[in-house]
């Protein structure tokens, strides 16, 4: 897993950059296959004063997902941006363990394809659909 951190207009500090690996690492906890991860924080002065967004992006094998938020401080904004990110996250991790537990093998629907086959089935059939 990579973790991208990087600024426009604005300084990432080594206090902030450490305080995001941190936190980060429980984007791999839940997601199986989490490839990429980029922190991006920027500076938009045209937004009413001072104003700093942070969008965080998760590349991975599955969705791409992606959150942004945007306020005055550093720490709070990237705190809300990686709440909405990691609930999304859950929820992505959720539906799909909850969809692969509920499909059938093979093996339990081979009855109701094939009704003409006898209960039990020759132990070299067994094999076939291992």
């Amino acid at each position: 897993m990579e973790v991208n951190i990087y600024g426009r207009n604005i300084k990432v500090t080594e206090r902030l950059e450490e305080y995001v690996s941190d936190k980060v690492q429980k984007f791999a906890q839940l997601g199986d296959n989490v490839k990429d991860i980029d922190v991006k924080f920027s500076k938009d002065g045209h937004l009413g004063g001072e104003s700093i967004r942070v969008e965080i992006t998760v590349v991975g094998t599955g969705p791409v997902l992606r959150s942004e938020a945007q306020g005055h401080d550093k720490f709070a904004v990237f705190d809300e941006t990686y709440g909405k990110l990691l609930e999304r996250l859950r929820v992505t991790a959720a539906s799909y363990t909850s969809a692969v537990a509920s499909t059938p093998s093979p093996w339990q629907t081979l009855p109701a394809r094939f009704p003409w086959l006898p209960k039990q089935l020759p132990r070299f059939c067994c094999r076939m659909f291992r």
